[in-house]
């Protein structure tokens, strides 16, 4: 069942057919995907969103839609992931996000990740959780320090989805542990 988390501005819930086309022409900004190696085709985001559902089935957490309250906009997409690929942190899991150009700098990424990580370490009991992106990607970065997140500089990789070779296939890394443990 997916998860459902609500903050002032924001909730965070199920994917629905309707969110299809607001996170397709999320994933074909060039901005957005600024710091990936691609775009993302029409079949990719309906792989991503059957994935989506398979991995809430699974763990009872994945990348679920954000949502606006005031307006009922599709914001973007946040959420926690088991990581499967291959790296020193596989079987750990990742907090992510991917926000609509639009919804920049309101703090929105912010919002809702840190009710994500309380419900993370005080709900689901994980010990800790990670966030990767490239180096460059200061945005992505300065979200994960605003969640007091600290960089692992012993934990940067090559990212095994990215093509070898290319300008973002090097990762930086950065952790969280639970204030529980």
């Amino acid at each position: 069942m997916p998860l459902y988390l609500e903050t002032k501005r924001l909730m965070l819930r199920e994917w629905r057919e309707g969110d299809f086309d607001a996170y397709h022409a999320m994933n074909t900004d060039p901005l957005v995907r600024e710091f990936y190696p691609g775009l993302q085709s029409m079949e990719k985001s309906r792989d991503f969103m059957r994935r989506a559902a398979e991995q809430d089935l699974r763990y009872g957490y994945f990348f679920q839609p954000v949502i606006e309250k005031e307006s009922g906009d599709f914001v973007g997409d946040l959420g926690l992931a088991r990581i499967e690929f291959d790296a020193p942190f596989t079987g750990g899991t990742e907090i992510g996000w991917m926000l609509r150009r639009q919804y920049w700098g309101r703090g929105y990424a912010v919002e809702m990740a840190r009710a994500l990580l309380d419900h993370a370490f005080h709900h689901l009991k994980l010990p800790e959780v990670v966030a990767f992106t490239v180096p460059i990607n200061k945005r992505s970065r300065r979200v994960m320090e605003k969640l007091g997140m600290q960089h692992d500089p012993e934990g940067g990789f090559e990212h095994p989805a990215v093509p070898a070779g290319h300008a973002y296939r090097p990762h930086v890394l950065y952790r969280i542990g639970s204030p529980n443990v």
